[in-house]
């Protein structure tokens, strides 16, 4: 794995070092009209709500299981601060914090020790990342993004080891003909459908006119865009979203598998709203549904299918609610966005 990120890595920053930097020339910038604003500090917390969950195991002694997950809440935090603003190359590094809980009703309690344990020691993601915008003249760009993050059930008390690890890089090369449409190919390295995986990336990002537009990354997410002002926009489309995270079973059943990772993707139709409350200042709130992708629990942190617990969970309604802090509109063009 560390080999692979590493050569993925090299291939990605390298071309970095071969454009040169003369300030003197007009370079590309990403960002249409009418998009929102780049956020700086977001504040999000997110609510599933209840849906059934059954479990089937292909060894005896763990057994099935089914409950209701009549919660799955989720809190997010992320920073995000420009080290280097140059129109030739522009970088930002980004930290976040995210909690996820989990909470069962059994018909005959919590006697399925999967269930017991993601009730009682809850997942937990704290990582860094870098993004970086490599302008290539005009009508042209790079852009890469690797992230590195600690996901698992670890506590305050335990400090998390080395197989909590999770690496992702991308990298999109760019081409922007006009202030109203960008496009892009490049390929991500990521656990956004579960377990870590290569695949293509797309960028297409269209503002038709001032009130309608769509932004997409497949086939990560799509959304269209209605503009009511600079101030007041509304989404809807969907967002895949997934992790993996590294966790440890004490009961007996488990005894043979000291090293387990539970996976979980989802795609998420949903509405969202975003709203001005002062210059720096912003309200968002999204609604929709959660349709599960996978949710398993593999045996260990390999690519292969190597699934010890395999989960059904039913579609389920969700809302989130964010506040997030942005440039003012004097500092807006001197901050790359990287939402």
């Amino acid at each position: 794995m560390k080999r692979y990120s590493t050569t993925l890595l090299v291939c990605l920053v390298l071309p970095l070092c071969v454009f040169g930097q003369d300030e003197e020339k007009k370079f590309c910038d990403p960002k249409l009209v009418g998009m929102s604003r780049s956020k700086g500090l977001v504040f999000a917390y997110e609510r599933t709500l209840n849906s059934k969950i059954s479990s089937t195991s292909s060894d005896t002694a763990i057994g099935n299981g089914s409950a209701t997950v009549r919660g799955n809440n989720k809190l997010d935090f992320k920073l995000r601060i420009p080290v280097f603003n140059k129109p030739y190359l522009k970088i930002i590094v980004g930290f976040k914090y995210f909690f996820e809980e989990f909470k069962f009703d059994a018909p005959e309690g919590l006697n399925y020790y999967l269930y017991q344990n993601l009730e009682d020691k809850n997942l937990k993601t704290i990582g860094g990342n870098i993004n970086i915008l490599k302008p290539v003249n005009e009508t042209t760009y790079l852009g890469i993004r690797f992230s590195s993050d600690l996901n698992g059930d670890y506590s305050a008390d335990e400090f998390p080891k080395a197989s909590f690890l999770k690496w992702s890089i991308s990298g999109i090369f760019g081409w922007k003909k006009c202030e109203t449409r960008t496009m892009g190919v490049g390929i991500h390295y990521s656990y956004t459908f579960g377990r870590r995986s290569i695949y293509p990336a797309f960028i297409f990002n269209n503002t038709f006119n001032r009130h309608w537009g769509i932004e997409a990354l497949l086939p990560a997410n799509l959304k269209i865009r209605h503009n009511f002002s600079e101030k007041t926009l509304l989404y809807a489309g969907y967002e895949i979203d997934g992790a993996a995270y590294h966790i440890k079973i004490n009961n007996p059943p488990f005894a043979n598998y000291p090293s387990l990772e539970f996976r979980r993707s989802s795609i998420k139709y949903s509405i969202d709203f975003e709203r001005e409350i002062h210059d720096w200042l912003w309200l968002g709130v999204s609604a929709g549904i959660r349709q599960p992708l996978s949710l398993k629990l593999a045996k260990n942190a390999s690519a292969r299918k190597d699934v010890l617990i395999n989960n059904k969970l039913s579609i389920a309604p969700y809302f989130n609610l964010s506040i997030f802090i942005v440039p003012p509109r004097t500092l807006e063009n001197n901050i790359i966005n990287a939402r």
